[in-house]
């Protein structure tokens, strides 16, 4: 009897040992997230920068860097969405099924498909604005070199 409980003893350790190692890596990977979105917030605040430096200064240059600079922006944030969806999300919901009613809103994949509808159209109007651009220093300036 007393070597079984022993054995025992030892197991459930082992198990609550292991389980205090899951939970403590499921922390750091939801810690490393949320710091993901400061990098993805902070990227965004760069872009818009860049933007409003476009409007004013003109030039191919900027607008085609601003161009490829959210076309790799967008692939961040795809690639971020798609672990969120896959991976996190479902864990969350299983780390806390009793606040999953909670969750669901924040947890909605059509908050993704919603800010990727937007990305497409400004991703279409870089694409639109950066050919324009590549057009207009092909063709040169207007006559009496006054710009429209």
């Amino acid at each position: 009897g007393m070597a079984l409980e022993a054995g025992m003893a030892e197991v459930v350790l082992e198990m609550q040992a292991g389980l205090t190692r899951r939970r403590e890596q499921q922390q750091k990977l939801v810690q490393s997230w949320l710091a993901q979105h400061q990098v993805i917030k902070c990227e965004l605040r760069r872009l818009l920068q860049m933007a409003a430096g476009a409007g004013i200064g003109g030039g191919v240059v900027t607008v085609t860097k601003l161009e490829a600079g959210f076309r790799e922006y967008g692939e961040l944030l795809e690639e971020h969405e798609a672990v969120e969806e896959l991976l996190l999300f479902p864990m969350l919901t299983e780390l806390f099924p009793h606040a999953a009613a909670a969750l669901e809103p924040v947890l909605d994949p059509e908050r993704h498909r919603s800010v990727n509808a937007l990305r497409h159209r400004v991703s279409s109007l870089l694409q639109q604005l950066s050919n324009r651009h590549t057009a207009g220093e092909a063709v040169g300036r207007c006559e009496g070199g006054q710009d429209m």
